[in-house]
Order: C-alpha cells, then sequence, then structure tokens
C-alpha cells in the first residue's frame, strides 16, 4: 500500500514477456534465493528511493484479504468471481500448476483471487501501462470506467487523502477522484445485469475492488497530515521518518504497510490470514464510513505517541508496534469480510 515506490516489495510482473515458473497448488510452499532477492532490493530501492508508488499494505496483507473474501463467498457469487476472473489477461498464469477439474475448482477460485488483488499494484512495474501521475490528471481518462482496454496505472486511485490538520495547520481537500469514488462506481458496475458486452468492465471493476478494499483499510491510506512544517501534507505518512524497534528507519506509511508481512507467497498469506482474530462487521454497504473510521484511526493510532508533528525521525516503542499490529489485524479481517459482502449483495 505505499505510495512512494519501493521495488524491494514491488518486483516487475511483465504481462507479455516470459514468465517466471507457475505458483504450484495451494499447499505447497515456495522457496526463495533470499540472499539474492535481497541484494536486487537493495540496488533497487537505492536507485528508485525517491519515486512514489501505490501500494497499501504490501501484496501478503492484499492476498490475506482477498483469501477471507472467497472464504466467506456465497456459492452464486463464486460462480460469478471465476466468470469475470477467466477475463482477466493475466488469469491463465495465476493458477498455472493447478488441476482443472470439479475438485480443485476452489483452489483455482482462491488463488486467481488473491492473485488479482495484487495487480493493481503490479502494473506500475509493466511497460504495458502508462504512468499518468500520482494526482488526477484534468482529462477524462482519470475517471474511465472502460474495462481492460485501459493502459493507465491510475496512482490516484488507490487513495484518499482527507485532511488531518494538527497545530493551526490548514488542510487540503482530496481530488475528487479517489479511492472511496471508485469503489462506489465499480460497485455499481457489478449491480448492471452481467451481459457479454459488459463482461471486460466488470471483470476490470470486480479485480480493482479486490485491491481498492483492502486499500482503504490501511488508515494511512485515507489521510494526509498537515501540520505547520508540513503545510502540503505528508501523503499518508509518506513524509514522517520512524525507527522500529527492529530493522532499520523507514517511513511511517511504510511501516504499516509491512505489519500484515512482506512475503509473496500465497500459502504464506493464506497461513497468515488464518491467525487473524475473528470480527464481525454489519453486513451494510457503506464506503464512507469504512473510509472515515480508517481516517480516525489514523489520527488515533498510527500518528500515536511516539509519533509527533514534524517530520522525524522518531523512535517507535513496543507499545505502539503493538498497538499498530492488532488494528492492522482487525483491519485485514474486517477489509475480506467486507469484501465479500459486496460481491455476495451484487454479483450474478
Amino acid at each position: 500500500f505505499s505510495r512512494l515506490a519501493d521495488a524491494s516489495r514491488n518486483l516487475p510482473l511483465l504481462r507479455r514477456a516470459p514468465s517466471p515458473a507457475p505458483l504450484p497448488p495451494i499447499g505447497r510452499q515456495i522457496r526463495y534465493n533470499t540472499a539474492a532477492m535481497q541484494k536486487a532490493c537493495v540496488l533497487l530501492v537505492a536507485a528508485l528511493l525517491t519515486i512514489r508508488s501505490l501500494e497499501a499494505w504490501d501484496s501478503e496483507g492484499h492476498m490475506m484479504v482477498a483469501y477471507i473474501a472467497f472464504q466467506n463467498l456465497t456459492p452464486a457469487a463464486k460462480t460469478a468471481a471465476m466468470r469475470l476472473l477467466q477475463k482477466h489477461p493475466d488469469y491463465q498464469q495465476w493458477v498455472a500448476g493447478i488441476p482443472v477439474d470439479s475438485s480443485h475448482e476452489d483452489d483455482r477460485l482462491a488463488r486467481a483471487m488473491m492473485m488479482a488483488a495484487t495487480w493493481p499494484d503490479q502494473i506500475k512495474s509493466d511497460s504495458h501501462y502508462r504512468n499518468d501521475g500520482e494526482t488526477p490528471p484534468h482529462t477524462p481518462a482519470a475517471g474511465q470506467n472502460i474495462g481492460y482496454a485501459d493502459t493507465f496505472q491510475h496512482r490516484y486511485w488507490h487513495f484518499e487523502d482527507i485532511p488531518f490538520a494538527v497545530s493551526g495547520a490548514t488542510g487540503h481537500a482530496p481530488p475528487s477522484i479517489n479511492a472511496e469514488e471508485r469503489i462506489n462506481l465499480f460497485i455499481a458496475a457489478l449491480q448492471q445485469a452481467p451481459t457479454a458486452a459488459l463482461l471486460d468492465k466488470q471483470s476490470y471493476d470486480f479485480v480493482w475492488l479486490l485491491h481498492l478494499v483492502g486499500d482503504i483499510h490501511q488508515p494511512l491510506h485515507c489521510t494526509s497530515r498537515f501540520t505547520p512544517t508540513q503545510s502540503n501534507g505528508d501523503e499518508g505518512g509518506l513524509k514522517v521518518t520512524v525507527k522500529p524497534t527492529v530493522g532499520a528507519s523507514t517511513a511511517l506509511h511504510f511501516f504499516w504497510d509491512d505489519l500484515p508481512g512482506v512475503s509473496q507467497d500465497p500459502n504464506a498469506a493464506i497461513t497468515a490470514a488464518g491467525r487473524l482474530p475473528h470480527v464481525s462487521p454489519a453486513t451494510s454497504i457503506d464506503v464512507h464510513a469504512w473510509v472515515a473510521n480508517s481516517e480516525h484511526l489514523a489520527e488515533t493510532v498510527a500518528y500515536a505517541a511516539p509519533i509527533g508533528t514534524s517530520a522525524g525521525p522518531y523512535s517507535l516503542n513496543s507499545a505502539y508496534e503493538q498497538n499498530a499490529r492488532q488494528t492492522a489485524s482487525v483491519q485485514l479481517e474486517t477489509a475480506g469480510i467486507r469484501l465479500a459482502n459486496i460481491f455476495n449483495a451484487t454479483l450474478r
């Protein structure tokens, strides 16, 4: 979920280039060359540190949300979800290695949902998609909804910078095209009767919903803090430096992104999802309320002491980190259940 390009957790996924070995079926484990990956990550971060990107949670967090949603889908919603995912250009790559028979249908759906949830972040590294900026350009393309013919990255769809002004500072309202507005638009599109003509667009919208509902449950994707020393906002904590109790200094936003874990292995995400606390959010679909709650959590938890009103650096303590982990866990579980509620109510 970060908006600053952090290449160490966003390795390129190229749609039209030769693919690496496919992911194994759910239940099998993936082994990585850790030393080689770490070396590559260090080099990439050093080169790209000043470029913004658009993740919220890392891939593991998004896959966790998608898996929880999968677990809570009705049979009818599962059938419709599979029909939509099969329209995605990368579907076959996502489910490669999983047998094509009825006994593995749930495995294919779970895997496809989890991988699709990361796709709106992955296209940042795909040369087929164009970076059209961090704020909505003043063109019709910024708010278009045309399906997979859309080759813009739409980085500004991933967040809503609700102003949090402190110490007498003045906040700035976020652009009208933002994560909340997109979620409502895509929900409305899925509510239309499915037809062959709409399939491409509804598939695209389904995939973006898999991602954006996770995004808005990362508290720092729903605010930008304005202070006397950061009068243009801190971009959801990207401009605030913290030192965790373990590890190197990082942006406050990145600290929150990493809370679910940083693995890109769907099996690790499934295991992590199983450890989340049980929650029972209301079944009503109120995206504005969800965003408002996340913004409140940003104010009261993400920006809590020892975080001060400047750019830092601030040394985090164990109490802050424990509260952050607990908050993130509840938000991830809540996001997955709310996502399932959306699909159960809209997919036919």
